[in-house]
């Protein structure tokens, strides 16, 4: 733990958050899986995500959700292959 690590405190202050209830979290009826990280680009999220949802649409739906690396646009898009 870094004491000047601004990062830290964010992480604290948004589980204190949740703790206490002002922030809500959701539970779905299917499974999530989840590749992120605040990495700025370059770290294998993309070949990572391909490999993943190759491998689990053998027996599964799977679909990909995404925001957009710098998105300012709102609303949905849907792509399909």
């Amino acid at each position: 733990m870094n004491l000047f690590n601004p990062y830290y405190y964010a992480v604290k202050l948004r589980n204190w958050l949740y703790d206490r209830g002002i922030l809500k979290s959701y539970t779905l009826d299917v499974p999530v899986v989840c590749v992120g990280n605040l990495s700025v680009g370059g770290s294998g999220k993309t070949s990572l995500v391909r490999f993943i949802s190759n491998a689990l649409s053998e027996k599964f739906h799977v679909a990909v959700l995404l925001r957009g690396y710098k998105r300012k646009t709102k609303g949905l898009l849907v792509a399909s292959y």
